[in-house]
């Protein structure tokens, strides 16, 4: 048996979308609850005046004047040299290098990494 869209006005939108902002849920288990299509939810809740504000504000990558990623250059090889390194600041970062890079190398990651 084909399957028989279930056609709402747009107050019974708005009033969905309203049960959906009280319930604090997030949109694919409030649709779950409701038994609604997630795909078909969210384009209207987008387009509801309910929305307006809500929205991310878009940032331009180039206008982006810091990032937290640093550019690493190869380092010279120390001669000989086979052990691991490994520099923990904090419990979000981690450095382990292998003992071919320089420890100046090593030291200005650090530095980095911490500012």
């Amino acid at each position: 048996m084909p399957r028989t869209a279930n056609r709402r006005t747009d107050a019974e939108w708005e009033e969905l979308i309203s049960r959906f902002l009280a319930s604090g849920l997030p949109q694919s288990v409030f649709c779950a609850q409701e038994g609604v299509s997630r795909f078909s939810f969210s384009p209207r809740y987008q387009r509801s005046p309910q929305f307006v504000g809500k929205r991310r504000k878009r940032t331009d990558k180039a206008a982006s004047p810091k990032s937290n990623f640093r550019s690493v250059t190869q380092p010279r090889v120390l001669p000989g040299a086979s052990s691991t390194v490994l520099i923990r600041i904090g419990d979000l970062v981690h450095i382990e290098a292998t003992g071919e890079i320089a420890l100046e190398a090593i030291v200005r990651l650090a530095a980095e990494a911490r500012s």
